[in-house]
């Protein structure tokens, strides 16, 4: 992302502050001095703007992808893992991992050499995922058969 405001926030900086568009909303409403609606899962970055701040290395980044054979994805500082072929698999242990800091293009699966750290993705994705009436997985829709 882009972000140009002359005089406010710093100009040829570059910061590595982990978010997703839905940090968006609540971001403009605080440099807009007003309130961010209730009940949304963004957070504001403003001061990442402002005093090039790194904010939320720490946080997880969780998504669930309905199309495409169904996807699950966990970003955990330089982590990024992903379950793919959810919808005919289920929640399966053939998660993919990456190191986004060495290989930002997602190229080299390197799960097999942390094991821990699959671990404690697929521990996340488990306790994230919500089963939505709406946007079931098509293996759950089987289950709620039985």
């Amino acid at each position: 992302m882009i972000v140009s405001l002359p005089g406010t926030i710093p100009e040829g900086k570059v910061n590595h502050t982990i978010g997703y568009f839905g940090d968006i909303l609540p971001t403009f409403a605080t440099l807009a001095q007003t309130d961010a609606p209730v009940n949304i899962d963004g957070m504001s970055f403003k001061q990442a703007l402002l005093n090039n701040e790194t904010l939320g290395q720490q946080r997880t980044l969780y998504w669930e992808f309905h199309g495409q054979s169904g996807k699950q994805a966990v970003r955990m500082g330089k982590w990024k893992a992903v379950r793919l072929n959810v919808h005919e698999k289920g929640f399966h242990d053939d998660i993919e991992l990456y190191n986004l800091k060495t290989d930002p293009g997602e190229t080299e699966n390197i799960a097999s050499e942390h094991k821990d750290i699959v671990e404690e993705m697929k521990h996340i994705m488990a306790n994230e995922h919500l089963y939505s009436d709406n946007f079931p997985f098509d293996f759950e829709l089987e289950d709620q058969s039985l």
